[in-house]
C-alpha cells in the first residue's frame, strides 16, 4: 500500500489504512467476497458463460473439466477467474463504503466530502 501510494499525504494513508483494517475485521468481507453470485449480476454470468448463477459454472467446469484439453480447460478457467475478480471488485467496493462511514461514525477519520473521495478501481483501500 505505501509503495502505490507514496504520492499522497499521510493523513489520506492514515485514513485509507484505517478503512482497510474496518473491512478486513469489522466486516463479513473476507467471507462474502467468495459469495459471487451475490456480487455479479445474473445477467453477465449469463451472457459470458451460459449459466444461470457462477455456481452452477464452477459445477459444470467441475464435472467436465477432466475430459477438456488444457488449452479448453485453461479458457474456462480464465471465464471463472475474470468474473470472481468483478465480483470481489464489487464486494470490495461495497464493504469500503460501509466500513468508511462505521470509521466516520466511530471519529476514526473525518467525513469526506464528495470530492473528496473517488473509488478507484485497482486503488487498495
Amino acid at each position: 500500500m505505501f509503495w502505490y501510494t507514496g504520492k499522497e499525504n499521510k493523513e489520506e494513508i492514515l485514513r485509507r489504512l484505517i478503512i482497510a483494517h474496518y473491512r478486513h475485521a469489522h466486516t463479513d468481507y473476507d467471507v462474502e467476497r467468495n459469495n459471487i453470485d451475490k456480487w455479479i449480476a445474473p445477467q453477465k454470468v449469463k451472457k459470458e458463460t451460459g449459466f444461470d448463477s457462477f455456481e452452477k459454472f464452477l459445477e459444470w467446469y467441475k464435472y467436465e473439466k477432466d475430459g477438456m484439453d488444457k488449452f479448453k480447460r485453461e479458457w474456462w478457467i480464465g471465464e471463472l477467474n475474470a468474473l470472481r475478480s468483478i465480483a470481489v471488485e464489487n464486494a470490495k467496493e461495497h464493504y469500503t463504503n460501509v466500513t468508511r462511514k462505521l470509521a466516520e461514525e466511530d471519529g476514526l477519520i473525518q467525513k469526506a466530502q464528495i470530492s473528496d473521495f473517488v473509488y478507484e478501481k485497482g486503488n487498495f483501500t
